[in-house]
């Protein structure tokens, strides 16, 4: 979150040791509560959420495979959970953002969603849509 502040970039060094180490727990350990098949669909369900904003030229595709990242430690329903709150969680933070552009002189105005996917990935294991 903090270089997608600095350099607007979400680097891959940090995306795949997050999506190894998710994988990886899902597959070796029995106390993650995600299956290796959860953990795949949650990537999944993560790249597809995000990617037509990718394609609109709208988000980063740093950002897309961080939520991608996240759903390998979520499942598939949680992945949804966090991506719909990511959307809501993002839409707030660029209100605010819109804000502080017009307040401080922010050299480089692109809207860093990292903290957005990190609100929304916390928030989703407490939502439940019944």
């Amino acid at each position: 979150m903090i270089s997608d502040f600095k350099s607007r970039r979400i680097p891959n060094s940090i995306i795949a040791v997050g999506l190894g180490v998710g994988i990886g727990f899902a597959a070796f350990s029995s106390h993650s509560g995600v299956t290796i098949v959860q953990a795949l669909m949650g990537v999944l369900a993560g790249l597809i959420m995000l990617m037509p904003f990718y394609l609109l030229g709208k988000m980063g595709a740093g950002d897309v495979k961080l939520l991608a990242m996240c759903g390998s430690y979520l499942g598939f329903q949680t992945t949804l959970m966090a991506g719909f709150a990511t959307l809501m969680t993002g839409g707030i933070f660029a209100l605010i953002w819109v804000a502080l552009l017009k307040t401080f002189p922010i050299k480089d105005k692109r809207y860093p969603y990292a903290a957005a996917i990190a609100t929304g990935t916390l928030f989703a294991p407490y939502l439940h849509f019944n």
